[in-house]
């Protein structure tokens, strides 16, 4: 007769709970200091409580703007790329249905904001040496009131977020991960009414158990302790002033995820899930984690990685000091500058009258005064140096930002500050900052894309074969010939157990168009220098044509479209030799992180 395994109390699980998730801060106290620092980079945050009230306070800002253009760069890759994922059923056995999925799964992360949440993942993995990006499945309801009645339509929508560094909790082995989720007290009433922490086979455990803990605390307060310190620290950090409203107290959820161990150390229960209120109470109990692929719900993030390091680094941790010396060399220069222009007054009291009128002085004001004339009762003086001598240093500090990080000041498109750059030094320097960000585009598209469309497909395989599924995604499945809600259990299970491979075209593809267009540019400047009669009997501008559109939309078909359209507006006019084929839509300036290995560039 099998054993069975005895659940361990609630206090114990507490006790569990409490040490897994203080090992994993202790382990991470180093990686806080980096994150500090970069987030006060990030929010242009210097300490000027020493200044006095006519020094300058200013900031030199470069982390900031490089993390945006970043993001935004990202971003537009995904959404001016249809494709950015390719996705094929090989087996066991064939399934026409199976191919259905890809436009089905692309819907689904298109429908969840999928571009967005990456690019602000993206971004975290370049502050935070990490972007986690959550992924869950979820039943939206669309409620509307028609002829005085409430009808609600119920749609299945997959759920991406974001996840804050701050908030998850990993030893270096990866043996675990906690997730902390800050609601308020109305909030987690209605998910346990809507039975989100049911267990399994018992509707209305959830809120049954949620009533129990409110009843043994029944304010249920915010936790105290490094708990509530952690987050009073995370909303200075981030300037936003905290505030307790009785009507909606703020309450801890943390999700637990991985084995639960006992105090032998031995392994209890393999993948395993549960939640705990405010760090005290269990609100579900341990279960198997309730997701078909049994991998922690989220996506992980991290291009920049460090050899032999759990983790890996931000974009501008290793020259961090750099942009706090330049804001104080940039303060320096001001106060400076104000005491150029202005200087210093030198007063000789015994020969004024009115030895106050100095310190009310103003442009055209008059000052009594007695004795020799010849001698000066006021004498102005200048001081500082001109800031133009630091201009120099400025310089050399961000030249050395530029080196590690691989972002000039030609691919941020900021004034150079090298006076008139060369074409040839433009160019050279675009192309390298490029190669950075190339190198790190496959392990972005490996590690975000290619594990989002993973877990994706595995939720709407799992979740969205039923009548929840959305309009649109079942027209897809139409046209293979099938239902999604037709599909049965055998079926579910082989395509969750089928073989897939899936391949990232979403950054690698953009930077592929990206050399085809200059190398078809350099090929049409070319062109310009043939003469006419050659250039309507010799060239294939059929050819051209279509590689053209190839490059720019993906598509070679589009440049019969675009001809059209073109032949529509000016009808009878042929194709000038050497002229504009395809418009070029601008692209915004390249972002480019190096790539480390043991700290060295």
């Amino acid at each position: 007769m099998a054993e069975t395994k005895r659940m361990p109390s609630e206090r114990a699980l507490i006790d569990f709970f409490t040490a897994q998730k203080e090992q994993a801060r202790e382990e991470r106290e180093d990686l806080e200091k980096y994150w500090t620092d970069a987030e006060n980079a990030y929010l242009n945050k210097h300490d000027f409580s020493k200044k006095k009230e006519w020094q300058a306070k200013l900031f030199y800002s470069i982390t900031s703007p490089t993390l945006n253009r970043a993001s935004r760069m990202i971003k537009n890759m995904l959404l001016k790329t249809e494709d950015y994922f390719e996705m094929d059923y090989i087996g066991p056995e064939d399934m026409p249905l199976a191919q259905a999925f890809k436009p089905a799964v692309r819907f689904y992360l298109n429908d969840a904001d999928f571009p967005e949440r990456f690019a602000e993942a993206c971004m975290s993995s370049f502050n935070y040496a990490i972007g986690i990006l959550g992924m869950s499945a979820r039943v939206s309801n669309r409620t509307v009131i028609v002829n005085g009645q409430k009808r609600t339509r119920k749609l299945s929508k997959l759920n991406i977020e974001t996840c804050n560094p701050w908030h998850c909790f990993w030893p270096k082995d990866w043996g675990f991960f906690i997730k902390d989720s800050w609601l308020t007290l109305p909030r987690l009433l209605q998910n346990a009414e809507a039975g989100i922490y049911d267990e399994e086979d018992k509707p209305g455990s959830g809120l049954k158990k949620l009533k129990k803990i409110m009843g043994a605390d029944y304010r249920l307060e915010t936790p105290g302790g490094d708990s509530k310190t952690q987050e009073d620290e995370r909303l200075m950090r981030l300037g936003i002033k905290d505030h307790v409203n009785e009507f909606r107290k703020q309450v801890l959820l943390s999700y637990y995820w991985g084995p639960i161990i006992d105090k032998k150390g031995n392994i209890t229960d393999e993948n395993q899930r549960f939640i705990v209120v405010n760090e005290k109470y269990i609100l579900a109990k341990p279960d198997l984690n309730p997701f078909a692929h049994q991998n922690l719900p989220y996506v992980f993030i991290n291009p920049l990685k460090v050899l032999f390091r759990h983790f890996g680094e931000g974009l501008s941790w290793g020259v961090a000091p750099i942009q706090k010396e330049l804001t104080n060399m940039l303060n320096l220069m001001s106060d400076s500058l104000k005491f150029k222009m202005a200087g210093i007054i030198e007063m000789n009291q015994d020969l004024l009258i009115n030895k106050d009128k100095p310190l009310e002085l103003y442009p055209g004001c008059t000052v009594r005064r007695r004795g020799d004339p010849r001698q000066k009762a006021l004498e102005h003086h200048e001081l500082g140096a001109d800031p133009e001598w630091a201009a120099g240093f400025v310089a050399l500090l961000r030249g050395i930002y530029e080196n590690h990080t691989g972002v000039t000041e030609f691919l941020q498109a900021s004034p150079t500050l090298k006076g008139s750059p060369t074409a040839t030094e433009v160019a050279t320097k675009t192309g390298v900052g490029q190669g950075y960000f190339e190198s790190i585009a496959e392990d972005i598209d490996r590690q975000g894309i290619v594990g989002a469309a993973e877990m994706a497909k595995d939720l709407v395989i799992q979740y969205f074969a039923d009548m929840g599924a959305h309009p649109s995604v079942k027209e897809v499945f139409v046209e293979e010939g099938s239902l999604i809600e037709s599909l049965s259990d055998e079926q579910k299970e082989e395509l969750l157990l089928g073989d897939w491979n899936i391949k990232a075209r979403g950054l690698s593809l953009w930077f592929e168009r990206k050399e085809q267009i200059n190398k078809l540019a350099r090929h049409n400047d070319f062109l310009k220098a043939i003469p006419p009669e050659i250039a309507l009997t010799q060239v294939d501008w059929r050819a051209i044509g279509e590689a053209w559109a190839e490059a720019v939309w993906g598509d070679k078909n589009k440049f019969w479209k675009w001809s059209e359209m073109e032949q529509q507006e000016q009808p009878g006019v042929l194709p000038t030799v050497g002229g504009e084929l395809p418009p070029i839509e601008e692209e915004a300036p390249l972002v480019s992180p190096r790539l480390p290995y043991g700290g060295m560039q």
